[in-house]
């Protein structure tokens, strides 16, 4: 709780140590681990899971620097595109877009200014609904001992902790409404309770009859129903808003909740969205990156390698000359500027690649298409005709993935394949990977497999007790064995 209080030389020294610390900590670990043999998926869930997590004790206490934010966003970058802490590669997509939701084409990774502000608006929260904590005590007593939490604001000479709850507070304000009970605290023309979903107000301005107007004096006394004549009166625009609204019958007190969660509580996670949700710009035409990418029934690796194809982030003669790269720039094959759309689309090797994979006839000729993603899109759902053998995941993400790993090894080891051993390739891969799922769905279908004494299997049941746990096995066994008078034998010495 001293953190809070505001010890100014003590405090500023650990606070600088702390955040040093943190960020050496972060660094420390990313290059701990050899990410060469990582694919994008594994360093997915690598960067998410445990870089991202670091520095969250931290951000639930303390407003983080931008600076010292973007000096941990520069340590995740690095470890997302290279491959050693030696060796710098090309950033091919910024942080802010890889920072969007997936469904917006991004990979969902944190903005850790935000992230560190929905952290924030716990500790607001916390002193919202717990009045009678010390902390809340003595923040209330120093910062606003005249009003409620939410008109505090932030006072000259305020410490660190003071200026960190209020970063949360400008979260909480963004989802916060009010459930109406008897009314009794509610103002009307300053508090959201319009909706259940959103945080609304009556637009005013308030006459001076009716400026300090209470919900509770919209609602009849005895029944606690609306009062719909003084609705008329005094909201006749929001009347039929007002209601959409139950009032408690039994003159419970009003609620503040927190609309964004159906659960009415705060949890960071629904600070983040709400958050992150208005600084989205969606676009009419948007991609449809669930669609396309991210329910496909292919590996990870295979959708983090669609993303950066749709993301123009892999490293062809084109897009290598935009970035001041001037050596080999033209395809192997053919002898053009290699693009993404020459490489998979427009090479004569790739049209004559596609001619010979046996899938069902698209509705629109892919050669009509100049733009990557609507060939793509035009493509990716073809299924395959029967004599391959590929039925529930479809075949295109796996023909694109192996020709973009027989186009490296043409280009970095001199070895060139024949479209007719690339495509047995993919189909091979794709018929392993639906097989797997396949069989792992029947497995999950049936139920776990207990292997018994004659090395047969069986399915559990409802009614099967549960096994024994090994280390009862492996006693029983050991008592079996010692009772035996053939197996117990003891040596002379």
């Amino acid at each position: 709780m001293g953190k809070y209080l505001g010890l100014p030389e003590t405090f500023g020294r650990c606070k600088k140590d702390i955040f040093t610390g943190m960020v050496d900590k972060i660094r420390q670990r990313a290059h701990s681990w050899t990410t060469r043999f990582l694919s994008g998926a594994g360093k997915h869930v690598m960067l998410q899971s445990v870089l991202t997590a670091l520095p969250t004790f931290s951000m639930t206490s303390f407003k983080i620097p931008i600076s010292l934010c973007k000096r941990i966003q520069s340590i995740l970058t690095r470890f997302w595109w290279d491959s050693s802490p030696d060796v710098h590669k090309i950033a091919w997509v910024a942080w802010n877009i890889m920072a969007q939701p997936k469904y917006l084409g991004g990979l969902g990774f944190k903005n850790f200014v935000d992230y560190n502000d929905s952290l924030l608006a716990k500790l607001g929260w916390r002193i919202m609904h717990n009045p009678d904590s010390l902390l809340t005590k003595v923040l209330k007593g120093k910062y606003f001992p005249d009003c409620s939490f939410l008109e505090s604001s932030v006072k000259t000479g305020a410490s660190h902790g003071w200026t960190s709850v209020m970063a949360g507070k400008a979260v909480l304000e963004k989802g916060l409404g009010y459930l109406v009970g008897n009314g009794e605290n509610i103002k009307v023309w300053s508090d959201p309770w319009l909706s259940p979903s959103k945080p609304e107000t009556p637009i005013g301005p308030p006459t001076l009859a009716n400026q300090n107007l209470l919900v509770a004096d919209l609602l009849h006394s005895q029944s606690n129903e609306w009062d719909l004549e003084k609705i008329r009166l005094h909201l006749p625009l929001y009347e039929e808003k007002i209601r959409l609204l139950i009032p408690s019958s039994r003159k419970q007190w009003d609620r503040q909740v927190w609309l964004p969660d159906p659960s009415g509580l705060y949890s960071a996670k629904s600070g983040y969205k709400k958050i992150a949700e208005e600084k989205l710009i969606v676009q009419q035409d948007q991609f449809d990156w669930k669609k396309m990418v991210w329910k496909l029934q292919v590996p990870p690796k295979i959708q983090h390698f669609l993303w950066r194809v749709l993301h123009n982030a892999i490293p062809v003669g084109s897009l290598l000359a935009i970035r001041g790269i001037q050596s080999a720039l033209n395809c192997k094959r053919c002898g053009e500027l290699e693009s993404i759309q020459h490489l998979f689309s427009s090479c004569p090797f790739a049209v004559q690649f596609w001619s010979k994979v046996p899938l069902v006839t698209p509705t629109v000729d892919p050669a009509s298409l100049i733009v990557f993603s609507d060939w793509y899109s035009a493509q990716v759902y073809r299924t395959a005709l029967p004599p391959l053998g590929v039925v529930s995941s479809p075949l295109v993400p796996w023909l694109l993935w192996n020709l973009w790993t027989a186009r490296n090894k043409l280009v970095f080891e001199g070895k060139a394949f024949h479209a007719e051993d690339i495509i047995s390739k993919a189909v091979a891969e794709a018929r392993v990977w639906e097989d797997a799922i396949l069989g792992k769905k029947k497995e999950q279908k049936k139920g776990p497999q207990v292997t018994t004494e004659k090395g047969s299997h069986r399915s559990f049941t409802i009614n099967d007790p549960p096994p024994p746990p090994p280390i009862l096995r492996l006693c029983s066994r050991l008592l079996l064995f010692s009772v035996t008078e053939e197996a117990w034998k003891p040596t002379d010495k």
